[in-house]
């Protein structure tokens, strides 16, 4: 920025592996000074007191890692510099705009995810662009914690945690190194936050900026010991996993080695983790813990649809379904591939089967409610429809579908108050202008018709079914004329 010397702005990013205390961090940096993104991952009863997480940069480094054939459960290390240069670029330049977006008009500002400990060379080329001195503070947990809490979180086992421990707290010191840093164990922050704190600002040469007088009051409240629920016993350590013995005295160094100033012993330790993984997966594509959760049988059906293997599709998702019945977001991504199909029974049992393992997802409800108009049972179509805008009054497509329905009913004044109610929270929203003009003709009104139909056509003008109806509507004048 013109005016600022080039480390006038602050920036630490904060890393480490999932379910470490990296939210916990990043909040007390937070009440320290350090401002946040604007928009920001909402809080779950997996993490209640928020996660402090950008929603832009979390989806920009999910997009990065799939360049990479990776997901954030998968501990296969990365090499970035597969990467070939207009990607490179094309995501640098993705980080920049959030960092722009996310954190304008602030000085000092903190970024978090604990996918950065894997992506971070990006991000930091993003932010030394905008005139950012970047620091990183490393969050560190027992890995048997970690293990622990994922397998209640996420169903994994502890030898997959454990894996992701090593990899993610390996990789997060090595690409932390040449910037300011220092690392911050977790018990130790629920403990005492201000004794784990204090050397780790002074460290990267934030002290002075922290904001000890105005936040401490507030860091105080916000941490509870509570928080920490799984909790590493002596037994713990003699579970007979092979991945132990590192994780192990990973986390020793770490936790002894707080400045982090023994590069090559974690050097030593990542050859071996190289050497070991090489053993097991070779090349730079995924391992065989990319299907360990539901999520990866989505992601290897979608890569089968972008490739056009429809059948492939449909293989993986059916698999997915078998392999975890409890995850509603297979049956719901198996009866979006039959709706587009047209196999519009199968996709309803699909969407029932979704809503019936998480009947709080609105979105399940209005997929269903599609289908059934497809099916023309418009009556249950419009009763799945309402139930959608019960759970979710902000998706201008839900109203949008509730109108379509209402005039399929004959209710044009139905139909128009949920059009409306759809404009009012995307004036821009074409469809629900098309839908308007539908209504006004209904009523007899072509000169109103005619200019929602009109409007719609600007904003979606490659839609041919807007343009199709506006000509209609001008055949219809002209003839009377």
């Amino acid at each position: 920025m013109a005016g600022q010397s080039p480390h006038s702005r602050q920036l630490i990013f904060v890393v480490g592996m999932h379910r470490s205390g990296t939210s916990a961090l990043t909040r007390c940096l937070n009440l320290l000074g350090f401002k946040v993104a604007e928009d920001l991952l909402p809080a779950n009863d997996a993490n209640k007191s928020g996660f402090w997480e950008s929603r832009a940069a979390l989806r920009l480094n999910e997009r990065l890692l799939g360049s990479l054939d990776r997901v954030w459960y998968d501990p296969k290390p990365i090499r970035l510099d597969v990467l070939d240069s207009e990607p490179h670029e094309n995501f640098v330049s993705g980080a920049e705009k959030i960092l722009k977006d996310e954190l304008e008009g602030t000085d000092l500002a903190v970024l978090k995810d604990p996918r950065l400990s894997r992506v971070l060379p990006i991000w930091r080329e993003a932010a030394e662009r905008l005139g950012y001195r970047c620091a990183a503070l490393l969050a560190a947990r027992h890995p048997i914690e970690v293990a622990n809490s994922l397998r209640k979180r996420d169903g994994l086992e502890p030898a997959h945690g454990l894996n992701l421990w090593i990899t993610y707290m390996l990789e997060a010191e090595a690409v932390t190194r040449d910037m300011p840093r220092h690392a911050v164990v977790y018990e130790q922050l629920l403990d005492d936050w201000r004794a784990a704190l204090r050397p780790a600002m002074n460290a990267i040469g934030l002290g002075k900026l922290a904001n000890y007088r105005s936040g401490w009051r507030a860091i105080s409240a916000f941490l509870d010991p509570g928080q920490r629920n799984h909790k590493a016993s002596q037994g713990d350590e003699n579970g007979g996993l092979p991945e132990i013995e590192t994780a192990l005295a990973l986390y020793q160094r770490l936790s002894a080695d707080l400045t982090l100033e023994h590069g090559e012993t974690y050097n030593a330790v990542r050859a071996r983790w190289a050497a070991d993984w090489a053993g097991r997966s070779s090349g730079d594509a995924a391992s065989d813990y990319f299907l360990a959760i539901g999520e990866g049988y989505v992601r290897a059906s979608l890569h089968a649809r972008s490739d056009e293997k429809p059948d492939k599709a449909r293989d993986w998702l059916e698999k997915g379904v078998a392999a975890f019945p409890e995850r509603a977001q297979l049956p719901y991504e198996l009866g979006r591939l039959q709706f587009v199909s047209e196999e519009f029974d199968a996709a309803r049992a699909s969407f029932e089967k979704a809503i019936d393992i998480q009947p709080a997802h609105a979105v399940f409800y209005h997929h269903l409610s599609l289908t059934l108009g497809r099916l023309c049972d418009v009556d249950a179509a419009l009763i799945r429809a309402n139930e959608a805008l019960e759970r979710d009054q902000s998706t201008p497509n839900f109203y949008q579908n509730a109108g379509s329905l209402l005039l399929r009913k004959g209710d044009a004044n139905g139909a128009e108050k949920a059009f409306r109610s759809a404009l009012a929270i995307d004036p821009k929203f074409a469809p629900s202008l098309h839908g308007l003009s539908r209504v006004h003709e209904e009523k007899g009104d072509i000169p109103r018709a005619i200019k929602a139909s009109q409007r719609a056509v600007q904003l979606l003008p490659s839609h041919p079914g807007f343009e199709k109806r506006l000509a209609y509507l001008k055949t219809r004048v002209a003839n009377v004329s």
